[in-house]
């Protein structure tokens, strides 16, 4: 990561090392880089615009945080921060490349203190989506006049740069594939632009990355107009959508913003949904088979933004029951659970395990 200095000199060389970028290492609900850092174009460096692009980060940080794009107008909320220059840790600019020298537009990058920011947003009632998000896995394609081909790691770099500024601007960590024999074996270019099963190629292709949504990217060039066919696969679900824009960096945000959306509906908590102590849901995990399983469970539960606390109901060999107090609501709990193949959900409960069919949650250590 970038070191940033609360200054007004350009850090020329954070063009590409702040997206986070995750190349074939398997995800496990992963964790997102620089939750409470945003980037914003600016037109230049003086007080005057350095003070609005402050308030534009403090506005997306807000998105970021929540899921939801509308929180960048919430007036209310962000006048409850007060000056937004006082609750920032550091800050740079870097400019992105052109072919006349210094002309590239120019960013902003800030870092927000989050001791400051989440004591807002609790009094207010905002909750925040934590650090734990599903990893994406984006297939990417490009028909550029001629056949369509497959992404290519050496080709697409500004395709792929493109796509991490847009996730990290909505906390979303991505997953590029290798494209190694193995990728171009189980995924040939007829296939993916020829349609027909390549929901069920691409969810046995993507198996090996471990990621909990696949994102699918056919991008379209005619002359100067850009388009894009999209399916985002969630488990069994799927998406598809299309768009079009002038350029590259409109279509591939846009695409990003939608399955952000998409992911926030499922997995970020909601205003309201619920709150500590509103559900308590009786949590079985079996297959534990070690000391060592015990304390991984905990540690991972403990993890999972929609768990306000847990008591220990009862333990015995191979398994252990928890109360746990959810703040978010049951639903958002289960589908946390389902992120990055930990825990797997079994039906029915052991011996002794009492609580209602609404109320208990049941799960085996994989």
């Amino acid at each position: 990561m970038p070191v940033f200095l609360k200054c007004a000199v350009p850090l020329r060389n954070l063009a590409v090392p702040f997206i986070l970028l995750v190349l074939a290492a398997p995800a496990a609900g992963m964790p997102v880089e620089g939750l409470y850092e945003v980037e914003v174009r600016v037109q230049g460096q003086n007080p005057e615009q350095q003070q609005a692009g402050f308030e534009a980060a403090l506005g997306k940080l807000l998105v970021k945080l929540t899921g939801d794009p509308q929180r960048a107008r919430d007036t209310a909320l962000l006048k409850a921060f007060g000056d937004p220059e006082a609750l920032v840790q550091q800050h740079g600019y870097t400019r992105d490349p052109s072919p006349y020298p210094g002309r590239g537009p120019l960013h902003l990058r800030v870092a927000f203190d989050e001791t400051q920011i989440n004591p807002v947003m609790q009094r207010h009632g905002v909750p925040i989506w934590g650090a734990n998000r599903p990893g994406v896995l984006v297939w990417l394609g490009v028909r550029d006049g001629g056949e369509g081909r497959l992404y290519s790691p050496e080709q697409d770099q500004h395709l792929r740069a493109l796509a991490q500024r847009a996730a990290f601007a909505r906390g979303i960590p991505l997953i590029f594939p290798l494209m190694d024999l193995e990728d171009q074996a189980n995924v040939a270019p007829e296939v993916f632009w020829g349609g027909g099963e390549l929901a069920a190629t691409l969810r046995k292709a993507s198996g090996r990355y471990g990621a909990d949504a696949i994102l699918v990217a056919r991008l379209n060039r005619r002359d100067a107009d850009w388009s894009a066919e999209w399916m985002l696969l969630q488990g069994d679900a799927r998406d598809g959508w299309t768009t079009s824009a002038q350029d590259p960096e409109a279509l591939i945000g846009g695409g990003i913003d939608r399955t952000a959306a998409a992911l926030a509906e499922a997995y970020a908590p909601r205003p309201g949904a619920a709150g500590p102590g509103a559900d308590i849901v009786l949590l079985r995990v079996d297959g534990l088979g070690s000391v060592e399983d015990y304390a991984a469970l905990r540690r991972y539960l403990g993890g999972i933004d929609s768990v306000a606390s847990m008591l220990l109901r009862r333990a015995g060999p191979g398994f252990v029951e928890y109360d746990v107090d959810v703040q978010a609501s049951r639903a958002v709990l289960r589908r946390e659970l389902s992120l990055g193949g930990v825990l797997s959900e079994t039906r029915g409960g052991g011996d002794g395990f009492g609580a209602t069919l609404q109320q208990r949650l049941h799960y085996q250590m994989r």
